[in-house]
């Protein structure tokens, strides 16, 4: 049986353990990595209905009339670019 044991620094070839445990100061033991989900964007019908309903809670007008609106895609400003 091997123990591994964090690296000391007290200088190389010493152990880090107080007990007379068989040990490798070269090697540092870790924890295993574990592989995290890449997030995802939202669809942008989760977005405007999204905006739409927080819009409607708000202002007490229609979701569906709001996500009409949002739909539309009119531009009151079309000479301004929106950075990507």
């Amino acid at each position: 049986m091997r123990f591994w044991v964090a690296r000391s620094s007290r200088g190389a070839g010493s152990c880090a353990s107080p007990f007379k445990l068989p040990c490798d100061s070269d090697k540092i033991s870790t924890m295993p990595q574990i592989a995290q989900p890449l997030p995802t964007r939202p669809s942008r019908k989760a977005i405007v209905r999204a905006v739409a309903s927080s819009t409607a809670v708000e202002t007490g007008r229609s979701v569906a009339q709001l996500e009409q609106q949002l739909k539309q895609n009119s531009l009151r400003f079309p000479h301004i670019k929106l950075a990507r």
